[in-house]
C-alpha cells in the first residue's frame, strides 16, 4: 500500500489539471467590446459603474451599492463612513484574510481579534461580547467561506452596546441568513470580486451596499480624492472636503461585474451542488468534518473547507495535504496563522517605523498566545477544496478517489 500512494512514487489518481475559473466568453467578451467601443473608460465618464452599483444593490434588497477598487479599500471606505476615529477598536475575527483587519489599521484604530466558532468558523458570539470595551466601535464580522456568521447573536450585542456593523461579504456573494442576503442585515456591507471569488469583476474589484443615505455620500466622496458631490453632467469643481482615496473602478470592471452579477444564481447552484457531492463521499470518512451551516444560514461555498483530526488520524494534517496533491488533487491550508499571530500585528510594523497608531493610544496592546484560542488551533487542522462552477462529476469523483486512497493507507 505505501509503494501505491504518489508520494511514494506511485501513479497518481490525477493527472490531468483542475478545471480553470473563471472562464472566458463571447458573451462576455461582446459586452467588454461594447464598453471599448462607447468610451468614457473611467467611473467619472462612464455610465456602467454606477449601473453596476444599482443593479447590486438591487440584488442585495438594498438602496445603495458603491462599486470599488477591491474588497480591502470597500471595508476601509465602510470605516470611513461610520466615522471611525483614531484610537478606536474594531472587532475582527481572527481567523480569516488579513485584507478583514488591515484596513482598520489604515483608518488608523486599532484591531481586537474575537475568536472563532469552531464549526462554522466564523465569528464567536460569545467572545464578542467578552471582547468589547469602552473604546469600541464597530464589528467586522465575516462570513468565511461563503458561510454566514450568527448574525441575530451578533446584532443583539452590537446593538446592546451601540456598535456598528459591518458585514465582509468577500467570500459570500448570495449567501443567505434567515432570508435576507447577508451584507443587508448590518449597517454596511462590502464585498471582494477577485478573480476567484463567487462572481468577478475581471480580477481585482469590490462594492460597498447600505441603507443609509449619510454613510453613502460619505463612502462616495471619499472613494474619489473627498471631492464634494456633483450632480450627473455638473463641471466637476476641484474642490475636495476632506482625506480621501482613489477607491474607483473601470467601466470594464462594472461591464464585467454586471455580467457575472446576472449569472451568481447558476454559480451558486453549481456551487453548492458540488459541495454536496463531497459531502456524502467525505463524510463518511474518519477524522474528516464537513461544512456544517448554521441554522437558517445557505452557504454558497467559496471554498469547500474540511477539518481534519490529525491526532485522531495518528497522521500530521501537512502530510495528509501533500500526499493529497501528490494525487493530482488542488487543496491547500486554510489561514494556518491566525492574524493576531501575523508579524503585522505582533511587531506592529504600520507606518515607517512609529507603530502607529498603537503608539499613540495609553493603552497597552499585546496579541498574546491565549487569546484567540479555537483559531489558534483551528487554522492547522483544515483542508481548502475548489467547488467553482466549472468543476465537473469526473474532478469531484477523483477528489474523492483520491481522499479515500490516503486514508486507506493511513488507517492500515
Amino acid at each position: 500500500m505505501k509503494k501505491s500512494l504518489a508520494i511514494f512514487g506511485g501513479k497518481p489518481v490525477r493527472t490531468k489539471e483542475c478545471p480553470p475559473w473563471p472562464i472566458y466568453n463571447e458573451a462576455l467578451g461582446y459586452e467588454l467590446l461594447n464598453t471599448l467601443k462607447n468610451g468614457g473608460f473611467s467611473e467619472l465618464t462612464g455610465k456602467k459603474s454606477k449601473e453596476f452599483g444599482a443593479a447590486f444593490a438591487s440584488k442585495m434588497g438594498v438602496k445603495y451599492g458603491i462599486p470599488v477598487s477591491n474588497g480591502t479599500s470597500a471595508i476601509h471606505l465602510a470605516l470611513i463612513g461610520l466615522k471611525v476615529d483614531p484610537g478606536d477598536e474594531i472587532l475582527v475575527p481572527a481567523h480569516t484574510f488579513i485584507g478583514s483587519a488591515s484596513p482598520i489599521l489604515m483608518q488608523n484604530a486599532i484591531p481586537v481579534f474575537v475568536d472563532i466558532d469552531e464549526d462554522t468558523y466564523t465569528m464567536d458570539p460569545d467572545d464578542l461580547d467578552k471582547k468589547i470595551t469602552d473604546r469600541s466601535k464597530v464589528v467586522i464580522v465575516v462570513h468565511l467561506n461563503g458561510n454566514p456568521a450568527n448574525m441575530d447573536r451578533i446584532m443583539k450585542i452590537a446593538r446592546s452596546h451601540n456598535l456598528k456593523v459591518i458585514e465582509d461579504c468577500a467570500q459570500a456573494h448570495g449567501a443567505v441568513y434567515k432570508d435576507q442576503y447577508v451584507g443587508s442585515i448590518g449597517d454596511v456591507g462590502t464585498f471582494s470580486f477577485w478573480e476567484d471569488k463567487i462572481m468577478t469583476t475581471g480580477g481585482e474589484g469590490g462594492m460597498v451596499i447600505t441603507n443609509d443615505e449619510e454613510i453613502m455620500k460619505k463612502i462616495c466622496s471619499a472613494k474619489s480624492h473627498g471631492e464634494m458631490e456633483r450632480k450627473e453632467g455638473e463641471e466637476r469643481k476641484y474642490v475636495h472636503e476632506f482625506l480621501g482615496y482613489n477607491y474607483r473602478i473601470t467601466e470594464f470592471q462594472a461591464t464585467y461585474g454586471l455580467y457575472e452579477l446576472g449569472k451568481l444564481d447558476e454559480y451558486i447552484e453549481k456551487r453548492r451542488k458540488n459541495a454536496d457531492y463531497l459531502t456524502k463521499r467525505l463524510s463518511k470518512l474518519k477524522g474528516v468534518y464537513t461544512p456544517k451551516e448554521i441554522q437558517g444560514g445557505k452557504n454558497v461555498f467559496y471554498k469547500y473547507i474540511v477539518k481534519v483530526d490529525g491526532e485522531k488520524l495518528g497522521k500530521d494534517v501537512v502530510w495528509i495535504k501533500d500526499a493529497l496533491k501528490a494525487e493530482g488533487i488542488k487543496v491547500e491550508s486554510r489561514y494556518p496563522l491566525p492574524l493576531h499571530f501575523q508579524p503585522l500585528f505582533q511587531e506592529k510594523n504600520t507606518y515607517g517605523d512609529s507603530s502607529w497608531p498603537y503608539a499613540c493610544i495609553d493603552k497597552k496592546y499585546e496579541y498574546k498566545r491565549g487569546l484567540c484560542p479555537v483559531a489558534e488551533k483551528i487554522g492547522r487542522k483544515l483542508l481548502t477544496l475548489l467547488v467553482h462552477p466549472t468543476i465537473d462529476e469526473e474532478y469531484l469523483n477523483d477528489v474523492s478517489t483520491a481522499f479515500y486512497k490516503v486514508w486507506e493507507y493511513i488507517l492500515s
